[in-house]
């Protein structure tokens, strides 16, 4: 994120993510789907609906991102880091959650939910354990993709530096300071061959 917008590397991990959370509902409900229609038809056919427009919903969100990724495909991947792309990022969170501060019906937490509890009541009617949810890994995120979250870490030695070549330049030591920090620079680069 930089300046409190998305980037198009956080929009790659994000599809990522998102795509691995949707295909274990998805997995979920295929192993469901015919024991509940024949359990709770209405609870069924309830959550079949607000799934499909779901689906909907991400799809278009996902063509969105993939066009957006697709035009920053030239880009080198340091760039990517920088490059905006809020308005995808956000499009897809919106298709999975309409509300960011509630889990609304038809939202990915809600149908997550219901499913869940569908499956323990007819595990429960049956006098069977409820079977578990199968969970999606969580993928991590590339280190290094936050640019802010970078600058923060960094600042204390930036502000080092600046206090110290403040300090130099008054005392008139700047050159020597400068000097130093050149030819260090030339003492660690690596030596080059020579044909």
């Amino acid at each position: 994120m930089i300046d409190g917008l998305w980037t198009i590397a956080e929009l790659e991990d994000l599809l990522v993510a998102k795509d691995v959370e949707m295909s274990a509902l998805e997995k979920n409900w295929q192993d469901f789907e015919g024991a509940w229609a024949g359990f709770d038809k209405v609870g069924h056919d309830a959550w079949a609906s607000d799934y499909a427009t779901l689906k909907t919903r991400y799809g278009a969100a996902r063509a969105v991102a993939s066009a957006a990724l697709l035009a920053a495909a030239i880009l080198p991947d340091a760039v990517k880091k920088y490059a905006p792309a809020d308005d995808p990022y956000r499009f897809v969170l919106l298709a999975l959650q309409v509300h960011h501060d509630a889990v609304n019906p038809g939202d990915y937490l809600d149908l997550w939910n219901r499913l869940d509890a569908a499956r323990r009541l007819q595990a429960q009617a049956v006098g069977a354990p409820p079977p578990p949810m199968i969970e999606p890994p969580v993928p991590t995120p590339r280190p290094g993709i936050d640019v802010d979250e970078g600058l923060i870490r960094s600042a204390p030695k930036l502000a080092w530096w600046a206090s110290l070549l403040v300090l130099a330049a008054g005392s008139g030591a700047f050159y020597l300071l400068v000097g130093g920090g050149i030819a260090t620079y030339l003492l660690r680069a690596p030596k080059r061959a020579h044909a």
